[in-house]
């Protein structure tokens, strides 16, 4: 008997360790059930949502809006990573560099943030804006958008706006001349006028042009300098004309003001904001010879000169006397020869030696960047040009080779329009340049003289200084 009790104790023990065990894991899972943290588990993750206001629902042109944005978070937990990016539509211009934003957030551009560890609430950013001073009538919008990552997870709320309703008549000013230049004691006229671009039934409400001259410049006793519209429809134009004086004690290179102060209201009546424009009138140097006296020295001057240089010109192209031309293509073979007399014609040694001693220069002078190469030969001076595809050489017996030049660009740019596609292509084959002999007999005979006159002109006309 004495043995049985503790033979009974014995179960009781373990069950009652067994009972504790139990009471254990409860209190231990029980926090896990309730959403805290416990052994093994992964913190809860907040939700998020985004939003963006502006301080004026309606603006006009250069006025000032203020926007706030937030992030909004819900839940326990923090948040790993949050990306937010703030955008506005190009007529509303926001000041980036004083935007201001939460302590645990850092720019990683000019409107982008990136935030670390953000827990539940309202995360704000503030950023000043203005409406752009050409902005168009409507709704200018601002946006927020963000994406959160925490525990594995990436999440994209729906992105917020903030609309802005521009207003404003679209209004154009200009100056005639913006900007003109003129010698002391002379006039000049300026003309001002004012647009309204719309192509809607959108008016501009009095529109007034102030204009204030600078003192120096001298306007007639009497003369409109304002300009004043009550209604300027859509579609529609307003000027005002006036003519002012340079004093005659002006300096060259001073520049004298004219500023225009423009105001008006838009189609609802809104004040918009004041602009200023300045025209300047620049002052030239005063002319040493009054302009008709001056084209007449000029013409006493210019028009010997003229006689002599034609005359000069009209002596040497007489003067020459080609005796041999000979055409190459620009790889060095030979594709027509023309001699003025039959004698030469029939050494064929001389021409060949001739032919030989025009391929070689050519060939040594080819980097040279001249138009014209000359050299000589025999007693006779050669003059060799080359165009894109082909090198043409006459040979004279009488005259300066650089009256020949015009001559020769002539018939080259004749050959080379007639014949371009074969001569960059050639296969040897004569009868592809059908126009190559007629044009080298040309040159021979001088008829190529009159091109040379006329290019001349064409030259001259472009050094010759135009005169107003």
């Amino acid at each position: 008997m004495s043995g049985r009790p503790h033979e009974i104790r014995d179960p009781v023990r373990f069950l009652a360790a067994l009972a504790l065990f139990f009471v254990v894991l409860a209190v231990l899972a029980g926090p896990r059930a309730a959403g805290a943290p416990g052994l093994g588990a992964s913190p809860a993750v907040p939700g998020g949502s985004v939003a963006i206001v502006a301080d004026a629902t309606a603006a006009g042109r250069t006025d000032p809006v203020r926007f706030n944005a937030w992030l909004n978070l819900t839940g326990s937990g923090s948040l790993q990573v949050a990306w937010v990016n703030l955008s506005f539509e190009s007529d509303l211009i926001p000041d980036t560099s004083n935007a201001t934003g939460p302590s645990q957030c850092s720019r990683t551009g000019a409107l982008s943030w990136e935030c670390t560890g953000l827990r539940s609430g309202s995360i704000r950013w503030t950023i000043d804006a203005a409406v752009g001073p050409n902005a168009a009538v409507g709704a200018a919008n601002a946006t927020i958008s963000a994406t959160t990552f925490s525990g594995g997870t990436y999440t994209t709320p729906p992105g917020g706006v903030a609309a802005v309703d521009v207003r404003g008549s679209v209004l154009r000013f200009e100056v005639d001349p913006l900007l003109a230049a003129i010698r002391a004691g002379e006039k000049v006229n300026v003309r001002v006028e004012v647009f309204n671009e719309r192509d809607a039934s959108d008016s501009a409400w009095n529109v007034s042009v102030t204009i204030v001259p600078d003192a120096r410049l001298v306007i007639d006793e009497g003369t409109n300098l304002t300009l004043f519209v009550p209604e300027l429809t859509s579609g529609s134009a307003q000027g005002l004309e006036f003519e002012v004086l340079l004093p005659t004690n002006s300096s060259a290179g001073e520049s004298l003001l004219i500023r225009l102060v423009f105001a008006y209201e838009d189609y609802d009546r809104r004040p918009v904001p004041s602009i200023t424009l300045d025209a300047a009138i620049v002052v030239l140097p005063t002319a040493i010879v009054p302009p008709e006296g001056l084209l007449a020295a000029l013409a006493a001057l210019v028009l010997p000169v003229l006689g002599a240089i034609i005359v000069l010109l009209f002596l040497g192209q007489r003067r020459l006397r080609i005796d041999e031309v000979f055409l190459m293509h620009r790889s060095g073979l030979l594709i027509h020869h023309q001699s003025r007399g039959p004698a030469l014609k029939k050494d064929d040694d001389l021409v060949a030696s001739m032919l030989v001693a025009i391929q070689e220069f050519v060939r040594d002078s080819f980097r040279s960047e001249a138009t014209l190469d000359e050299f000589a030969f025999g007693g006779r001076h050669a003059a060799i040009v080359r165009g894109k595809h082909v090198v043409l050489a006459a040979i004279l017996s009488r005259g300066d080779v650089r009256y020949l030049l015009p001559q020769l660009q002539a018939a080259v740019q004749e050959i080379e329009d007639a014949h371009g596609p074969a001569l960059a292509n050639w296969d040897g084959r004569i009868s592809k340049l059908d126009r190559a002999a007629p044009a080298v007999r040309t040159l021979l005979g001088g008829g190529y003289r009159g091109r040379a006159w006329t290019d001349w002109a064409r030259r001259a006309r472009t050094r010759i200084p135009r005169f107003r």
